[in-house]
């Protein structure tokens, strides 16, 4: 494989993952968020996923 891409200076992370703790009613917000707004992907196109059959529970 090449190389990874240099980095550029106008990208920028999008996601940033903390330590602090989360409760079940953060998820519930995103998840409500996630699910109804509607410029989310997941309220504009169909989702499917599939577990292959030698995945070993991964």
């Amino acid at each position: 494989m090449g190389a990874p891409n240099p980095p550029r200076d106008d990208w920028f992370e999008l996601y940033a993952f903390g330590t602090e703790r989360r409760f079940p009613v953060d998820y519930a917000v995103f998840n409500h968020y996630i699910s109804t707004h509607p410029r989310s992907p997941f309220t504009a196109r169909w989702w499917c996923s599939a577990r292959a059959a030698n995945c070993a529970g991964r």
